[in-house]
């Protein structure tokens, strides 16, 4: 089963019931899902790339369970992630409702992007330290 150009991972059909598509990019597609466990509103996101070296898996692996223990105000947190043997890697975040900025693209005045920014990268900057 796909959806777009994206092979779905079995695990992720069981578990998530996929709504409508957020954003679909070259290397990634983003979803709107229901998990099938709790019925929560989660955001999918489907890379198409893997890595095909076992080193750089394990240091992907690595760093979403670094991921996954981050809390901030301004991020979602990280439900859950996979990294089928089939396909690229997957991530299950909390969904917040809202407007995305990819759907204001063109719309925004400053003021509101430096408003949202000023939001946005403390906690940019906390998943890079």
């Amino acid at each position: 089963m796909g959806l777009g150009s994206t092979f779905i991972p079995r695990e992720i059909q069981e578990r998530f019931e996929v709504r409508r598509p957020l954003c679909v990019a070259k290397r990634w597609e983003t979803w709107i899902a229901e998990d099938r466990r709790d019925g929560a509103t989660c955001v999918l996101r489907i890379d198409r790339d893997r890595p095909a070296d076992p080193a750089e898996r394990e240091h992907l692996k690595q760093s979403l369970l670094r991921l996954r223990r981050v809390r901030h105000p301004a991020l979602a947190p990280l439900r859950r992630f996979g990294l089928p043997p089939r396909g690229g890697c997957y991530t299950v975040h909390d969904y917040i409702p809202g407007t995305t900025l990819h759907e204001l693209r063109g719309e925004l005045d400053w003021a509101t992007v430096v408003n949202a920014m000023v939001r946005i990268l403390p906690g940019l900057h906390l998943l890079h330290l």
